[in-house]
């Protein structure tokens, strides 16, 4: 651009990620069209260009918000670096900013229950806080894995927390997730990437589904761990991280380590703090307790409630998906509930004969279909909404996605 208000008048009219802003222009300088970025909604990471002479103006721009600031003579492997790590800067908190708003998002439901072995965990939970030592959650798929680490943070309150599922698309991806990458690491990186472990700060990194990580990984895990630094997929500079890991895991890896498949080392540097939560067959007297909880929370104020014989159904049930299943049951009960009372022939479980015109048992699958099908509906098919509604990842949603055949509904207004 010409001068400094032709400048600022692109940078108003369209998006950029990075601008280089020379400190000397006609019109508006190069600290005045920053001043007046500053307010834009969505300004760009900015890269002064300054001479030998204005050095202290340039220091001025950084303390206004700028990014950096290169000086004359320009060499372009400098301005090429500088450019790339505003852009990494600002790709970075436009990830932050994504993950706090899902998480402001989604309705977290609290640790409910009676069974001592859980009241007993949630005891803990000050001192494993208070820690900075690796912890390990274990427990069958929907036992409520999610609301531990989510409790265990909270009470730390310390930065962030951010989640890497272990088993990825590729090691190559799982590895760029939590440790992040360099330029040309793998076909298509044209830029460096930091990972969970260096974004996190002194936050928490929680790998889901540890018992996936590809032996390479657990070597470079442990090597963390046990270290306090980690190097970037293609990087050799070591990097020193300050967050703690929680691991969980819907497998006893203890039996993974007999098998050959993980690292006994790694684990023992994993149980640092061990919580394991038992099944919800093994919790009986927590089935009602959640039962109404979930119904309060579904349903409006004056909403039905539950019979003697859907609450014995309730807990003579066997739960093979924990408190996850026991949750979308209740919800979809809640949907099809015609009356104030919901009746043991209205919980679509296997064998009650709902969700289905025909007598007989209904087979798991069919109510899974249908479930996921109505909370795609709900949320208008943000398939991020709809795995934390349905207490599975997004990787697994769209695993059902493929599976069931569904097919999202074109949108009316865009032809």
């Amino acid at each position: 651009m010409p001068d400094g208000t032709s400048a600022l008048t692109r940078l108003r009219q369209e998006a950029f990620d990075v601008a280089l802003v020379d400190i000397n222009m006609p019109g508006l300088d190069g600290l005045e069209v920053l001043r007046q970025m500053r307010d834009e909604p969505e300004p760009p990471e900015v890269v002064i260009m300054t001479g030998d002479g204005t050095v202290d103006s340039a220091i001025t721009a950084v303390k206004l918000g700028a990014y950096d600031y290169v000086t004359k003579p320009y060499r372009l492997e400098e301005i090429e670096l500088v450019v790339q790590k505003a852009g990494e800067k600002r790709d970075l908190a436009a990830e932050n900013a994504r993950l706090q708003s899902e998480l402001g998002k989604v309705e977290h439901d609290p640790v409910t229950s009676r069974d001592d072995r859980l009241l007993a965990a949630l005891e803990k939970i000050p001192e494993i806080a208070a820690s900075r030592l690796p912890v390990l959650i274990s427990g069958e798929r929907g036992t409520g894995k999610d609301v531990f680490v989510r409790e265990i943070h909270e009470a730390s309150g310390q930065g962030q927390c951010l989640s890497v599922d272990v088993d990825g698309p590729t090691e190559y991806d799982v590895d760029s997730s939590i440790f992040g990458h360099e330029p040309g690491s793998h076909p298509g990186t044209s830029r460096a990437r930091k990972g969970a472990m260096e974004a996190a700060g002194e936050g928490t990194v929680v790998l889901t589904n540890v018992d996936k990580l590809a032996p390479a990984l657990q070597e470079k895990v442990l090597l963390m761990l046990t270290s306090g630094r980690f190097v970037r997929a293609g990087g050799r500079d070591p990097i020193r991280t300050a967050a703690r890991v929680i691991a969980t895991t819907s497998r006893d890896l203890a039996v993974a380590v007999s098998e050959g498949k993980f690292l006994p080392e790694l684990l023992g540097q994993l149980s640092a703090h061990a919580i394991h939560l038992p099944p919800l067959r093994e919790r009986r007297g927590d089935v009602v307790l959640l039962a109404n909880y979930f119904l309060e929370k579904f349903s409006p104020a004056d909403g039905p409630t539950f019979d003697a014989e859907a609450l014995v159904a309730l807990s003579q049930y066997s739960w093979p998906g924990n408190v996850s299943e026991l949750k979308n049951v209740v919800e979809r009960a809640v949907l099809i509930a015609t009356g104030s009372v919901i009746g043991k022939e209205e919980l679509p479980l296997p064998g009650s004969g709902t969700l289905t015109s025909s007598p007989g048992s209904v087979p798991l699958a069919e109510i899974e279909r249908q479930h996921i099908q109505a909370v795609l509906t709900e949320t208008n098919w943000h398939q991020g909404n709809a795995a934390a509604r349905l207490g599975i990842s997004s990787k697994t949603l769209y695993r059902k996605i493929r599976e069931y055949g569904f097919v999202r509904p074109r949108d009316p207004e865009s032809g």
